[in-house]
């Protein structure tokens, strides 16, 4: 015969309250490393695609230079820069949007609560 030990014990507003905080806090964690995360991506695009106009500007400087183009040693990667601009502009949008979600969850934190007064009956010994 086996016997499962269980406490039926109901969960009291402290409790409740702190899982509500804790899943609260969680969840403006995750919404400030995705932010973080979009902010570090949305720089990384414009520091390549500077690289790009940079790459995109010395070659058309050494065209000009050089009266041969097989003797031109610059490399450049195959990349389109309209592609990075474009990205660029679909990060930014997701960062409007992680913006607005931050401000409605602060919003929703902010709300007021009425406070009632704390009245005790108990009689004091003098």
């Amino acid at each position: 015969m086996r016997y499962d030990a269980r406490a039926n014990i109901s969960p009291d507003e402290e409790f409740k309250q702190d899982i509500a905080l804790f899943r609260k806090n969680a969840q403006q964690n995750y919404l400030g490393a995705l932010i973080k995360f979009h902010y570090r991506r949305v720089e990384w695009s414009k520091t390549k695609l500077h690289r790009i106009k940079q790459l995109e500007q010395r070659k058309s400087n050494d065209e000009k230079l050089t009266k041969n183009k097989a003797h031109s040693t610059v490399r450049e990667p195959k990349v389109n820069a309209n592609k990075h601009e474009e990205r660029i502009e679909n990060i930014q949008k997701r960062m409007n949007e992680l913006k607005q979600m931050m401000l409605k969850i602060q919003k929703e934190q902010n709300k007021e609560s009425e406070s009632y007064p704390n009245v005790s009956f108990m009689p004091t010994d003098h």
